[in-house]
């Protein structure tokens, strides 16, 4: 009940983007302002637009009118209408361009699948990776290397070099190229400035579920975390420094029993040991949602170091050496980071390695 007294819904580690932009419509006339800047499968349809960034509500603009888009960061759209294979019907998208020439590569995002598409001589060829539809046990091809073949057939030199090929964007974008040069056309290979978001973070958080033999785990930790905003808003890289402390009891028998008769130096009680460590954690976080409250899931490879452990019944030698003193270990988990203030986070997780829900407060900094 505390925290609803918060403005959480005020904040947000990755606020909405606006770029400036031109949009150029069917009719012939043109807007400058910004539009929000979203993941691709979403700027295929459609465009949140507002003229100023003061102004509080955004128009939608979508294929029925837009013809063409221009963004600030060197990003262009243009209007296509192609029939994706196997489809009934053809589709009005708003296409990315990538090169543009006599033979101009567009890529566009069709039923969360990547297709490519070149534009030549007035037509549209798509390219579309083989994939296992649902429902089916067989892999279905789309002909990538017939269809590309077939849209640079007037260059037989590109021939062998377009059967082979593999569908990804470099391979095709060097194609492309390499045929326009070889027809003598001007061609652009159209960069976009990726935008990124850096973040600082400082985490500490302590176990919130002790067991019958006292586990408990106590982390602090700063990490700079990547976000890619484009096409990466739910998705983070981490890289960073932790140390790493737990308390647990355990049951300790040294020595031996003799026809029932403890023999001298025995002991048969509950120690209490401490470990701890340093650790370089390399992490992939995904959150559910992007806004003030983020539940997620992570993988991390964990390289650590300086592990140490003692109890307070005998004298532990700890061992040296990679796998003992220091190593790498792999661990999962998820968890949910909620901002209670700007900056100012609360977090609970739960990791493979200590099997421990946790509780702790962090600090979020964004980088400019």
């Amino acid at each position: 009940m505390l925290l609803a007294q918060f403005p959480v819904w005020g904040y947000s580690q990755i606020q909405d983007q606006y770029l400036k932009a031109t949009l150029s419509f069917k009719d012939g006339s043109s807007k400058e302002g910004f539009i929000q800047n979203q993941p691709s499968e979403k700027m295929c349809f459609s465009v949140r637009f507002k003229a100023d960034m003061n102004e509080k509500g955004l128009i939608v603009y979508d294929t029925s009118s837009v013809n063409k888009i221009f963004i600030e960061n060197g990003e262009r759209y243009d209007l296509l209408r192609f029939k994706p294979h196997f489809a009934k019907d053809s589709i009005g998208v708003l296409a990315k361009k990538i090169v543009d020439g006599k033979a101009s590569l567009y890529s566009v995002i069709y039923r969360l699948k990547e297709i490519y598409i070149i534009l030549n001589n007035g037509k549209k060829y798509p390219l579309q990776d083989e994939e296992i539809l649902d429902g089916e046990n067989k892999i279905t091809s789309y002909y990538f290397n017939d269809y590309l073949k077939i849209a640079l057939s007037d260059d037989d030199s590109l021939f062998n070099v377009a059967d082979k090929a593999l569908f990804n964007e470099r391979a095709l974008i060097n194609i492309i190229v390499a045929y326009n040069r070889h027809q003598q056309a001007e061609c652009t290979v159209i960069k976009v400035k990726e935008e990124r978001k850096h973040f600082l973070v400082v985490t500490a958080d302590k176990s919130i579920s002790n067991t019958v033999n006292s586990n408990s785990i106590f982390t602090v930790q700063g990490m700079y975390r990547t976000y890619l905003i484009k096409d990466s808003r739910n998705t983070c890289i981490e890289l960073g420094f932790r140390y790493w402390s737990r308390r647990y009891n355990e049951r300790v028998q040294i020595g031996s029993i003799i026809n029932g008769i403890p023999q001298p130096g025995y002991i048969n009680t509950m120690a209490l040991f401490k470990e701890s460590f340093f650790a370089i954690p390399f992490t992939i976080q995904h959150n559910l949602l992007n806004k003030w409250l983020r539940p997620y899931v992570f993988v991390s490879n964990v390289f650590f170091f300086g592990y140490n452990r003692k109890n307070n019944v005998y004298e532990e030698i700890n061992a040296k050496g990679f796998g003992d003193s220091y190593g790498f270990f792999f661990t999962a988990g998820g968890g949910v980071e909620l901002d209670i203030c700007k900056g100012i986070m609360l977090k609970t997780d739960y990791r493979l390695e200590n099997k421990l829900w946790t509780l702790g407060i962090g600090y979020h900094y964004l980088r400019k």
